[in-house]
């Protein structure tokens, strides 16, 4: 409850963001796990957006720590970031990894308080990280999807708007 108040809070100041820099912030704070696992990230150019830059981390960091979860255990872990400005006045920021993939039946509930897809029992978590992403993302006017096949991996597409030139 605390969490969501202080999230509530820090979520409400939005401004141009950058978020490159985000994505470094997120990367810092999991360098141990990325580390670890040997994960490769390629970034490509990512336009500016408007958001609180705190809270974007956040998400960056949650959809980082998942791609480490939910790896694959056969290959090493690749996570591409790549980024389009589209003609609605949005940001498109696409989060790749080729990890163990997310079933078409779990894709609709991922974002639910509480849900876990797959291996739940074999990953740590409460199934609250994806549920506070979409509330966050949501909270600065933007959305926040998957797309997966089962055994290749998933995409998080965070839509934000785009900041003023």
């Amino acid at each position: 409850m605390l969490a969501d108040a202080r999230t509530d809070h820090s979520a409400s100041v939005a401004e141009a963001v950058e978020p490159a820099q985000c994505l470094r912030a997120a990367r810092d704070g999991l360098a141990a796990q990325l580390e670890a696992v040997s994960a490769e990230i390629t970034v490509g150019a990512l336009p500016l957006v408007t958001a609180n830059g705190l809270q974007l981390t956040r998400v960056f960091q949650n959809l980082l720590d998942n791609a480490v979860k939910y790896r694959s255990h056969d290959r090493p872990l690749h996570i591409d970031v790549s980024a389009r400005r589209a003609d609605d006045g949005l940001v498109h920021i696409s989060i790749r990894d080729n990890g163990t993939g997310i079933a078409r039946a779990d894709q609709a509930r991922v974002f639910d308080r509480f849900a876990r897809a797959g291996k739940q029992s074999l990953v740590e978590g409460d199934g609250m990280g994806l549920a506070e992403c979409r509330r966050v993302i949501e909270k600065a006017g933007g959305t926040i999807s998957v797309a997966s096949e089962l055994g290749d991996g998933a995409t998080f597409t965070v839509s934000l708007p785009a900041a003023p030139d």
